[in-house]
């Protein structure tokens, strides 16, 4: 049941180390999507070799964002397509700073060396916030004409 207090974004720092599809995640997302929440995941992975990509940022339906360096290259921890997964053509979709971002560290405190593609994806999830709120009528569905 869709409410007024439901989440537009949801920002996921989880996945997989295996370069597979894991259908596992495919009853959840599509949860997601009924529920109109668009699903960002970091497309994390052990190299940015081609076919690096991990679930579940592989699987269709979602936003896979992938992580850049300071000088606004690829960083070697992020994800590259092609995806495994049936629907998934494009990896990741988008990409955000994911080196040497700052934030806040877990038991307190703030720190501007953190790198991940999960701190991408945050960073993107946030900006897609930022623009849903500017415009409400903005959907997951097509957020790329927003």
């Amino acid at each position: 049941m869709i409410t007024p207090n439901t989440p537009d974004i949801v920002d996921n720092s989880w996945g997989t180390s295996s370069m597979i599809c894991d259908s596992w995640y495919n009853g959840k997302l599509q949860a997601y999507r009924a529920a109109d929440i668009l699903p960002v995941f970091g497309a994390g992975g052990s190299a940015m070799s081609c076919g690096s990509s991990t679930s579940p940022a592989n699987n269709a339906g979602t936003l896979a964002v992938g992580a850049t360096t300071q000088t606004d290259v690829q960083a070697s921890f992020s994800g590259t397509g092609p995806g495994p997964c049936p629907g998934r053509t494009q990896f990741p979709d988008l990409v955000a700073p994911g080196e040497a971002t700052c934030g806040a560290e877990a038991g307190g405190g703030y720190s501007c060396n953190l790198s991940g593609a999960a701190y991408a994806a945050a960073l993107a999830g946030g900006c897609l916030a930022l623009i849903r709120s500017a415009n409400p009528s903005c959907r997951w569905t097509s957020w790329k004409t927003c």
